[in-house]
């Protein structure tokens, strides 16, 4: 779980997550040096389940997930789950993920998730349309919130950070090889925040490119590895 100033989320989502049933649970935090009360929270609400890492800046979110796939060590684990600060876990969400992933053999699963907001308002969302031949390539699989990872898929993520250092460009990475989800029953719910949403702008990040050359380039390689591969 990466965190950041989420102390009116937080103690209820890991709460949810401790709730899982058929599976053994334990929590992995890293926070973004958060100004209000969220490690707090976090600490007493997980208590012995619960390990917050050493603080250190990341600045975004993103940075913040490369961390801890970079740092945490889940070598005791046979899965490995991504968790926003501020959802609602179904007491089967991981259950099912794991089910699933045994029966079919999947590298990664993913599911539909159920938004909704403070003022009561509710919306399914469907994520799991069949994926056209290259989607992988310019979307992620699935929402990275209900992300469940085989320790071996995880393992193969974590050799890949080096050379993908960002969230967008982690997201093309074909690793979620399958939409596996809770085809007709999200798994989980997705708070929405009431503040006005923020659009991703592709033309505001040209300025960005210089920084970004390597994974640019990276991008481009994958493209072209794409394209050989569906010609071969």
């Amino acid at each position: 779980m990466a965190t950041f100033n989420g102390e009116r989320w937080i103690e209820a989502q890991i709460a949810s997550i401790l709730a899982s049933e058929g599976v053994a649970v334990h929590v992995f935090v890293s926070d973004d040096l958060s100004t209000d009360r969220t490690v707090e929270i976090a600490r007493a609400a997980g208590r012995a389940r619960l390990t917050v890492l050493p603080p250190l800046r990341q600045g975004s979110a993103a940075r913040n997930f490369f961390r801890l796939l970079r740092d945490v060590d889940w070598s005791g684990f046979d899965h490995v789950a991504l968790s926003d600060q501020d959802d609602i876990w179904r007491a089967d969400k991981l259950s099912r993920a794991t089910a699933r992933i045994r029966a079919d053999g999947l590298d990664a699963y993913s599911s539909d998730i159920t938004a909704f907001w403070p003022d009561g308002r509710r919306r399914y969302i469907r994520k799991s349309h069949k994926q056209r031949r290259l989607d992988h390539l310019f979307e992620s699989g699935g929402p990275g919130n209900t992300f469940v990872l085989p320790r071996a898929s995880a393992d193969v993520l974590r050799k890949r950070l080096g050379m993908i250092r960002s969230g967008w460009y982690l997201g093309q990475v074909r690793l979620i090889a399958d939409i596996a989800g809770a085809r007709t029953v999200p798994v989980m719910e997705y708070v929405r925040d009431p503040r006005p949403t923020r659009l991703w702008v592709p033309l505001l990040h040209f300025r960005k490119c210089r920084r970004r050359l390597r994974e640019a380039l990276m991008l481009l390689l994958i493209l072209l590895d794409a394209g050989i591969r569906r010609r071969s």
